[in-house]
């Protein structure tokens, strides 16, 4: 057994044999092979439902009757084919299992059991490492069948380098020496930044573990199932987990406790701070819980729900829900899909809901899909026996967060977004990770400039400055690639499993399907046909029905035809919202906004007395006019002596000469360097207000719309006599006053004076992503609300577009 981790990522191979492994090389497209007699079976991944497949023999690991000792096996499975021997013929059997290890805990955790005890059976692990960073927290725990003082001579550790690790175990195993398991525990060393990037061929991971950050106080309510089925064990179990973990909860942490059976109660009617006494009564009522009853699941989850909705504080909060049950739904509402449907409506704040089932008689499908659907995870628990720890394990896993309303963003627009896997998260907790992936717009992309953004215990958090490095191996490659697979294919899977309408589940049923042909892996809907030279097989099938796995050995890149995505054209997005941007001293992103005002009117943007003046032209009254978007049909612009006009419909007119859509590079044609024109893909027209300030316009071409966008460069750099209905802003003070999360937004609340005569304006902005062609970037968008930074736009309104003071020079 051979584990290459690379980047935590792993490539298992398992032969199993009685002469020597069969030669892979001579393909680049197996799965598994088998040599039988000299002669080579190679694979192929197929639908289940294909017509060339035969009997599929395969059996998860579920069972209850399970020792302690196997309790580690259980969420496993096996693949079973069966292989006609000639006599006196050798066989060898190939698998290769590939997986994106998860950190949990702090720490990325690889378990190899062997549990294989006969007298003369070789066993020869070997473990490899390599990072990009030194290696921390290493250690090994073997776990023999029995003690005995040679046990350890055959395990080897070696360091190669601050970033690598070799584990090596070669032993014949006996009765008394056996290595029951191996474990493998290591991290890499991280910093308080944007994580780590890893670029290889046009493919690229991101990890985001965060050091430093301060807890984020957190609101949790337990909703436990007290039902008769939790009769013995399973109640004596709950109890002790719930009673240490009353004990773990932080001094800032509010909590609560609802128990269900056939109706439900309560700690306390509210959340309860954490003190001596809240702790005490609460433990209290732990130990005083007695089952009964039938199991009123919907009832129960409703009411934890309610608790945390009806809250309202002004500090950042973590609101999250642990929910265990045993059971089926038997009282109140018992429909799965009704249930998942009113605790998805209910939840309308999106709280975290991590769920937990135990023991055969759980609904694992309720339990599942209420988590999936939630921001949550699940867990289940097959032995009664060791549920106390699995529940303190979960509560581990979720009791710290770091950051809330996570937003990673891709800078420079070198990343190609139809591809990317999620960028969005609801918390980041501690001891975790995130992980990112995707494909660049083009291959030889050798950087990537992210910034990652979200809520931290202090505000609003920013980081950026991610470690990049590109990974050029000698040995293994498609290894970033690799993952960028994996990723895409749970990531398919986990919305196929959140999904209620049918219609939605066939269809991604029928992409899974796809990219795990194309991507040549085992998913719940595949298996691997093996035949003779390439050819079917059907009595030798690999099947796997739960976990994703990487079905081949030596692969080759799939020569996918990926959906580019459509440029957008605009500053900001491609319908047009908002038309202004503009950046304020000290306040770390811009604010993006529309302006209200009537169809048809003409608006001074700028103005400085004598020496220059911007109008606007908004589109006159249509059917699918918006008064709360601003269409701008025509700009002039007036500076010294120049003169700048700009029609949505006939092109430019510049000094008096002509210039029509669309446009060609009218610098050339043009002695002054003032205007700038290209019809390249940003087609931007650029005048110079200044030497250091750029108006820039873009003319939008959007289903059947046509109109400006418009916004400045350096806008600060103007002059502070500037006035109008931009230029007023220059006049403002502008500082943020908190920043708060609303329904999964990040909502900025900010204050703006022009002098101390003057009263204080308050206003607020979403903060939000916008892109244009040429750079993607976070923005304060204010929509129509800019009441706090400047006059409404009738103040400015003009009779005629050309209406100037600006004196030629």
């Amino acid at each position: 057994m051979k584990l290459d981790i690379n980047y935590i990522f792993i490539p298992l191979i398992f032969v199993w044999t009685l002469s020597f492994c069969c030669a892979t090389k001579e393909t680049d497209q197996f799965v598994s092979c088998r040599e039988v007699g000299g002669e080579i079976l190679l694979s192929s991944i197929i639908g289940k439902d294909s017509k060339d497949i035969g009997t599929i023999s395969w059996k998860t690991s579920e069972t209850e009757e399970l020792t302690d000792s196997m309790s580690d096996f259980l969420d496993t499975n096996s693949f079973v084919f069966s292989v006609d021997i000639p006599p006196e013929e050798d066989v060898t059997i190939t698998l290769t299992y590939q997986e994106v290890l998860r950190r949990l805990k702090g720490v990325y955790n690889i378990n190899i059991f062997v549990g294989h005890c006969e007298n003369g059976y070789n066993t020869n692990i070997e473990v490899s490492i390599k990072e990009t960073k030194p290696l921390a927290k290493l250690e090994l725990s073997p776990m023999w069948k029995n003690v005995h003082r040679d046990n350890g001579k055959d395990l080897h550790l070696t360091r190669p380098s601050n970033e690598s690790a070799v584990i090596r175990y070669n032993a014949v195993s006996n009765k008394m020496k056996c290595l029951n398991k191996l474990q493998v525990q290591y991290d890499v060393e991280r910093s308080q930044n944007a994580g780590e990037i890893l670029i290889e061929d046009g493919f690229f991971v991101h990890f985001l573990a965060p050091t430093g950050l301060q807890a984020i106080p957190k609101d949790i309510v337990f909703v436990l199932d007290t039902s008769k089925s939790m009769t013995g064990e399973p109640i004596a179990e709950l109890q002790n987990a719930m009673v240490t973990i009353l004990g773990k909860l932080a001094w800032k942490d509010m909590f609560n406790i609802v128990v269900f059976e056939s109706s439900f109660g309560m700690f306390e009617s509210e959340l309860q701070k954490v003190t001596n006494r809240s702790i005490t009564d609460a433990k209290n009522m732990i130990y005083f819980m007695t089952p009964g009853g039938g199991t009123n699941i919907h009832d129960g989850l409703l009411a934890g729900i309610k608790i945390l909705h009806s809250i309202k504080v002004d500090e950042i909060r973590s609101p999250i829900v642990i929910f265990l049950t045993d059971g089926k739904a038997s009282t109140g509402i018992t429909n799965r899909n009704l249930i998942t449907k009113r605790v998805k409506t209910r939840n309308v704040l999106g709280i975290p809901i991590f769920s937990i089932s135990l023991g055969k008689g759980a609904d694992q499908n309720l339990t599942s899909k209420i988590a999936s659907q939630n921001f949550g995870f699940s867990r289940h628990i097959y032995n009664a026996s060791i549920s106390s720890s699995v529940i303190n394990s979960v509560y581990d896993d979720v009791a710290t967060t770091l950051m809330k309303h996570i937003n990673i963003v891709y800078m420079d627009n070198v990343v190609n977004d139809q591809t990317v896997t999620q960028t969005n998260f609801k918390t980041l907790f501690q001891n975790s990770e995130i992980v990112t992936s995707g494909k660049f717009q083009n291959e030889t992309t050798k950087f990537l400039n992210s910034t990652v953004v979200g809520l931290g215990a202090s505000g609003l958090t920013i980081l950026s400055n991610a470690s990049v490095s590109v990974i050029d191996d000698d040995g293994r490659k498609n290894t970033i690639e690799a993952i960028w697979k994996h990723r895409r294919l749970k990531e398919v899977m986990s919305l196929q499993k959140a999904m209620d309408d049918s219609r939605m589940v066939k269809a991604l049923k029928e992409t899974l399907l796809t990219m795990s042909i194309q991507y040549k892996y085992v998913t719940p809907l595949t298996a691997v046909l093996i035949g003779r030279h390439g050819k079917s097989d059907s009595s030798g099938v690999l099947d796997n029905d739960e976990r994703v796995v990487y079905a081949a050995a030596h692969k080759q890149r799939d020569q996918l035809k990926e959906k580019q995505p459509k440029r957008r054209g605009t500053e900001f997005s491609a319908k047009g919202d908002p038309h202004f941007k503009f950046g304020i001293e000290n306040i770390e992103f811009p604010f993006c906004f529309d302006i209200k005002t009537d169809p048809g009117s003409i608006v001074r943007i700028l103005q400085i007395p004598k020496e220059m003046v911007v109008n606007i032209g908004i589109i006159p009254e249509t059917e699918d006019f918006r008064e709360d978007k601003m269409y701008i049909s025509d700009i002039f612009v007036s500076i010294h002596a120049h003169t700048l006009l700009m029609n949505i419909d006939s092109g430019i007119i510049y000094n008096g000469r002509k210039f029509d859509w669309p446009l060609l590079n009218c610098t050339e044609t043009t002695s002054e360097k003032l205007i700038k024109c290209s019809n390249n893909k940003s087609s931007m027209t650029g005048f110079q207000l200044n030497p250091k300030v750029t108006l820039r316009v873009k003319r939008v071409l959007h289903i059947g719309k046509k109109y400006f966008n418009f916004y400045i460069d350096n806008f600060t750099k103007l002059s502070k006599r500037s006035s109008g209905l931009l230029g007023g802003i220059l006049h403002e003070t502008v500082s943020v006053r908190k920043v708060i999360t609303r329904k999964g937004r990040i909502i900025g609340s900010f204050t703006s004076r022009s002098n101390r005569t003057r009263p204080i304006k308050y206003f607020s902005g979403k903060l939000k992503l916008m892109e244009n062609s040429e750079s993607r970037h976070l923005c304060w968008h204010l929509h129509k609300k800019i009441s706090g930074i400047t006059d409404s736009s009738s103040k400015f309104q003009l009779p005629s577009l050309f209406h100037s003071d600006v004196l030629p020079t």
